[in-house]
């Protein structure tokens, strides 16, 4: 077993600490992921909802108010965004405020008013995204995005938490529950595979 011959080469102390070295990298490489993901998501302007499930968009208009900037690192990923407050007007009703993330609004357009879609959640509604039009090929892009993201990071995960428990338990361990396992499983190949 390759974790036996690991064991045998580095010995018990320095084993360890490349275990944790490995699990601490793999979950670098999850936030890392998870930050470049999020930025590719916010490439797209759009609302964010994709197929028929859920609550539908409708079309407001927004009066943009006031912006300010994020970034380098935020939770719209990596550079920087504007976010910007928004007055909503739709369907007779009096005028809402929302916001509207992604530099979709910049501050030069303060004043100006923008046809939008919004979508809300939550009790009442009341939790509301919003964002511009957009095409197909854009919705394609983020699902596979929201993905490649969500696998990757998942990955990662796993495999640090399965080197972590190879730093806590060891090589030796790990054998002999690896052992008992396909053991485990033999017997039971064996018990089911005899004459009706």
């Amino acid at each position: 077993m390759r974790e036996s011959a690991a064991w045998q080469r580095y010995g018990p102390v320095r084993y360890r600490i490349r275990k944790v070295g490995v699990a601490v990298f793999n979950l670098a490489g999850a936030y890392l992921c998870l930050l470049l993901a999020t930025t590719l998501v916010s490439f797209y302007q759009g609302v964010g909802a994709i197929g028929a499930q859920g609550p539908t968009e409708r079309p407001v208009r927004a009066t943009v108010q006031e912006c300010h900037r994020v970034g380098p690192l935020s939770y719209r990923g990596l550079g920087y965004w504007w976010v910007c407050d928004i007055a909503v007007q739709a369907d007779g009703r009096p005028g809402t405020q929302g916001v509207l993330t992604r530099s979709i609004a910049t501050p030069d357009q303060i004043g100006q008013t923008l046809d939008l879609l919004e979508r809300c959640y939550g009790e009442g509604n009341t939790d509301c995204g919003y964002g511009r039009h957009t095409n197909v090929w854009w919705d394609i892009y983020l699902v596979v995005v929201r993905f490649v993201r969500w696998g990757a990071v998942s990955l990662l995960i796993v495999n640090a938490v399965f080197h972590a428990v190879l730093a806590f338990a060891g090589a030796p361990r790990y054998a002999r529950f690896v052992e008992r396992r396909a053991q485990r499983k033999k017997r039971g190949r064996h018990g089911t595979a005899g004459p009706q």
